[in-house]
């Protein structure tokens, strides 16, 4: 049978989706390690006086106090946003503003994404919103019926949202979760409330 001949596909096929998975996780770690030197580098420049850069203890302060920072973001990403708006802004953009203080102005893919990932519906084990898979993600992101976006189309947006998360509002990477047995999910609690003139993009 035809079936029979092309069976030796079939183990082709599930090394190369265990090789996409292990991608996906590359790239997510060396995102948090770019993240993290940036991090660490404006530190140092934000420890220097004029032309001079911080040495001997000033670096270990420098260091000290970059680690604290991090560890709370780290809790407060954890813990999920509690408010969360959004307006709408001319050219189809959008602004998140998350715990009436932190801020997102997001083109519209980067936004889409965002909106997909903060929906409330669905089971959850904890106090955020639902995990989505990668596979829901890449269907809600369709700029096409029954023309899912590529795994690399979607690792590339999702990079791009976690560059925007920690540039512009200093939020912790983390407030945009990976899990590579459950997808992915923004840190907003399920009870959070959501309001403003942009809504109609929920």
């Amino acid at each position: 049978m035809i079936a029979d001949e092309y069976a030796w596909l079939w183990p082709l096929l599930r090394r190369l989706a265990r090789a996409i998975r292990k991608w996906e996780t590359a790239e997510e770690e060396i995102d948090t390690i770019r993240f993290d030197l940036e991090a660490l580098l404006r530190a140092f420049d934000q420890a220097s006086s004029g032309e001079r850069r911080p040495a001997g203890p000033d670096v270990i302060t420098a260091i000290h106090q970059h680690g604290q920072q991090e560890e709370a973001r780290k809790r407060y990403a954890a813990t999920g946003a509690r408010e969360l708006k959004v307006i709408s802004m001319p050219g189809g953009a959008y602004e998140f503003i998350i715990d009436g203080q932190h801020r997102l102005k997001l083109p519209p893919r980067l936004a889409a994404l965002l909106q997909v990932l903060i929906q409330p519906e669905g089971p959850s084990t904890d106090a955020l919103v639902p995990w989505k898979t990668r596979w829901q993600l890449r269907q809600a992101l369709a700029t096409e019926p029954g023309r899912p976006i590529t795994a690399h189309a979607l690792n590339n947006l999702v990079s791009r949202l976690r560059m925007e998360i920690r540039q512009q509002s200093d939020l912790h990477q983390d407030f945009l979760v990976v899990n590579p047995a459950h997808g992915l999910r923004f840190a907003v609690q399920k009870k959070a409330f959501v309001g403003g003139s942009g809504c109609d993009l929920l």
